[in-house]
């Protein structure tokens, strides 16, 4: 399948995910929806590794909540600061990054290039909430052991607007969900008032009967 007719599929697939009437079910499991949406890059971009790093507060930093192509215990050591490393960079500046050559780049050259990644070549773009970088995405390792280039970037960066629009639907959803369950205590708050008013009233009732019957 080409690689357009693959976004025009995946990017469905995706609206599909966050649709408000299975939203729930991910919000009890995010790590289901986050993983999907990382295949779905991953397919599109025909890359090896990708992964999904969210920021954490207070400290700042930026750890990965997702990833395809790496050992879960990377996934789990890998922090970075904000404004540092090449993720850290991303997440403090709010702009997507593309690096063709590591060995190359000025700013992050590494004399020891880490084994795990074939090409010099990665993409890391920022994710978005109303305005407020929340995490960024990595995707390294093209299949076909090419550079990344700016058509890559571009499908890169609107998979990355989907998953912001997921995690701003996600919150809108939560807070609908915690008003609705806050609106139910409430009611019932009212609901127990009036019981108790109302028995009140009867007892006030039944001694003014017999006040007057005295």
């Amino acid at each position: 399948m080409p690689q357009l007719a693959r976004l025009q599929h995946n990017a469905v697939e995706l609206s599909n995910l966050i649709r408000w009437d299975t939203l729930g079910e991910f919000l009890k499991d995010n790590g289901a929806l986050f993983q999907r949406v990382i295949d779905l890059i991953a397919d599109v971009l025909e890359v090896e590794i990708v992964s999904l790093m969210l920021v954490t507060e207070p400290e700042g930093t930026l750890r990965i909540a997702q990833a395809k192509g790496l050992d879960p215990k990377i996934q789990r050591e890998a922090v970075r600061k904000i404004g540092e490393g090449i993720s850290g960079r991303v997440a403090m500046t709010g702009e997507p990054l593309l690096i063709r050559d590591l060995s190359q780049d000025p700013i992050f050259r590494k004399p020891n290039p880490d084994p795990r990644y074939r090409t010099n070549s990665l993409m890391c773009v920022p994710l978005k909430v109303n305005g407020k970088t929340i995490g960024v995405l990595n995707a390294n390792n093209k299949k076909n052991g090419k550079s990344f280039d700016e058509n890559d970037l571009a499908l890169f960066t609107t998979f990355s607007c989907l998953v912001s629009l997921s995690f701003a639907t996600t919150q809108l959803f939560d807070r609908l969900a915690s008003s609705v369950d806050e609106l139910a205590k409430t009611n019932a708050r009212l609901a127990r008032a009036n019981a108790e008013l109302e028995e009140k009233v009867q007892e006030l009732q039944v001694l003014r009967g017999q006040v007057r019957g005295s």
